[in-house]
């Protein structure tokens, strides 16, 4: 982001921290919706004022050499923050652990085989997937949704000046009016990593906070944005990217009751109804979890799934006495 925008950015805030009249609030409005990288500019607060608390005194203070030179850099004097706001490349938040005007978190959470909406309080529709957890704040100056596990999908009202910020795992995806799905979970298909996929508008998103790595003198990450039809992928190795977003919203056709596999290793598939419910199948040869497999089937019906599977890999399933599906190569 320039430096002209956090400079721009940072004034704002400041200008907010004391009030602004009318005159002063059409300003601040215009200059929200002059460039999506504005309202992401303020967001940015909120993800480097919680970073900023966690750190200790010692780290504050090694951290202030690399503060006075971002200031020297977008044109700000040292005096302008000190005791207000501290302005940190992309952000600004307050330095003495101000309050960053969100409320206290709502923890919202689904059990095992549960998919509920959720209508946030702006009028934002939020629908979680099974074992997802996360926590929604909602404040004067910002919305903020962290995603601790699992997947969910959000229809999010346009508001310049609150643009809404998600986190996900080492994802920040800000965005302004959209509809996504954003995927962080431990098993299953992306198993370890987050995956973000845009189905109307825009969105942008951050691997790492630029002001936050700039604070602390090291280098950061850009923003990249991404429109309908892309998809952003961290993987659980740590690499990431932008890829085609699967057709037809495949991702979020669990909200519909249905899984969609296209080239998913065996083991995964069976990971992905799992998270559902109890599977009762076994792969019996390790080797045979590699195999690839595809379709949309019932997230109710791993009968279905597994009766299909004869017809994509040379397989057979047997149900034991005991009631499992046993899984072996022909």
């Amino acid at each position: 982001m320039p430096a002209g925008t956090d400079a721009e950015a940072a004034r704002w805030a400041l200008r907010l921290q004391r009030g602004l009249d009318a005159r002063e609030r059409a300003a601040f409005e215009a200059w929200l919706v002059e460039d999506a990288a504005h309202a992401e500019a303020l967001s940015a607060m909120q993800d480097t004022a919680r970073r900023l608390r966690a750190m200790s005194g010692t780290q504050l203070a090694a951290a202030r050499p690399a503060r006075r030179a971002w200031l020297r850099r977008v044109g700000l004097p040292a005096a302008g923050a000190a005791g207000l706001a501290v302005v940190a490349g992309g952000g600004w938040l307050a330095w003495q652990g101000r309050d960053d005007g969100l409320g206290a978190p709502w923890r919202v959470a689904t059990a095992r085989g549960e998919i509920r909406p959720i209508a946030l309080p702006d009028g934002s529709q939020l629908v979680l997937d099974t074992q997802t957890q996360v926590d929604v704040r909602y404040g004067e100056h910002g919305r903020e949704i962290t995603v601790h596990e699992g997947q969910g999908w959000l229809s999010v009202q346009a508001d310049p000046a609150r643009p809404l910020v998600v986190h996900a795992g080492g994802l920040r995806i800000a965005v302004v009016g959209t509809q996504f799905t954003v995927r962080h979970t431990r098993s299953g298909l992306d198993a370890g990593g987050v995956r973000v996929v845009v189905e109307a508008g825009r969105v942008r998103v951050r691997r790492a906070q630029p002001g936050w790595r700039e604070l602390v003198g090291e280098s950061g990450l850009r923003d990249v944005s991404l429109s309908v039809g892309q998809a952003y992928v961290l993987d659980a190795s740590g690499r990431s990217g932008v890829v085609p977003a699967p057709a037809s919203g495949a991702t979020a056709l669990w909200r519909e009751g249905r899984l969609d596999f296209e080239d998913t290793p065996l083991a995964q598939a069976l990971e992905e109804f799992g998270r559902y419910g109890v599977t009762g199948a076994v792969i019996k040869e390790p080797a045979i979890g590699a195999w690839r497999v595809g379709g949309s089937y019932s997230l109710r019906n791993l009968a279905g799934f597994l009766a299909a599977l004869a017809q994509q890999l040379p397989v057979q399933v047997e149900q034991g006495a005991t009631g499992v599906f046993e899984i072996r190569a022909l």
